[in-house]
């Protein structure tokens, strides 16, 4: 019954936990948007664009560029706000679903495609730095405000959920691709299988992104209120 009890604890104090719920809702949206996008890439760059020999070269560029920007964020992110920061780099990310969207067989070379993953690997660098990072904020919250220290916990919900939301996302953009007769195997795709493309790999991450935008600014644990949040703690 003791174990029940806790159980039952600890979700209501998920379910009253509006800055969770508001960050999960965030953070959610903007995986399952590079989610939507990740599931047709490939198929995206090989089939359609005819330059499936230059994929490796745009991720293995980008790799690198994503490496050099994880302390440029850092700095940014000190000077702007973890909130700001996130809205910048999602902005980023959105205009690289639409950069993505806008290519065509005919006029694409592999500074298109470099420039396009380098964008999306920005924004989605940030994106997994301030994950933890605001969580981690959130957690003093809970600790704080309903005396109970369910940090694990917290962090397998978030794990558990970003994993599935990335799975899910990237199962309805191949099947949102496949809903309107986009054929891997076909030599010519028609007008509405190339729509059906472009829906899922820029369309749909673009308008989810935005979306996103929204619950990122209306985290409300900034850095001034976890400090006050944190010296509380320190205090009991």
């Amino acid at each position: 019954k003791s174990k029940n009890n806790k159980r039952l604890i600890f979700w209501s104090s998920v379910i009253k936990n509006k800055p969770l719920l508001i960050f999960i809702t965030a953070y959610l949206l903007m995986v399952m948007s590079s989610g939507f996008w990740y599931s047709v890439i490939f198929l995206y760059v090989d089939v359609y664009l005819g330059m499936g020999d230059q994929f490796a070269k745009m991720f293995l560029l980008a790799f690198f560029i994503g490496i050099l920007a994880t302390p440029v964020w850092y700095k940014i992110a000190i000077y702007l706000g973890k909130k700001l920061t996130w809205i910048l780099a999602t902005v980023l990310s959105i205009s690289s679903f639409i950069y993505t969207g806008s290519l065509s067989p005919a006029d694409t070379s592999l500074v298109d495609l470099v420039t396009l993953k380098c964008l999306q690997t920005l924004g989605f660098t940030y994106a997994g730095i301030v994950g933890p990072s605001m969580l981690s904020e959130i957690i003093d919250y809970s600790n704080w405000k309903f005396r109970a220290a369910d940090n694990a916990k917290y962090f397998a919900i978030y794990t558990f959920m970003y994993k599935t939301a990335g799975a899910l996302a990237m199962a309805v953009g191949l099947g949102v691709a496949s809903w309107y007769g986009f054929d891997a195997t076909a030599s010519n795709q028609s007008s509405d299988s190339v729509f059906g493309l472009t829906l899922s790999i820029s369309y749909l991450p673009s308008a989810v992104a935005c979306i996103a935008i929204i619950f990122i600014w209306l985290c409300p644990i900034s850095e001034r209120r976890h400090s006050i949040i944190r010296r509380r703690l320190d205090q009991s």
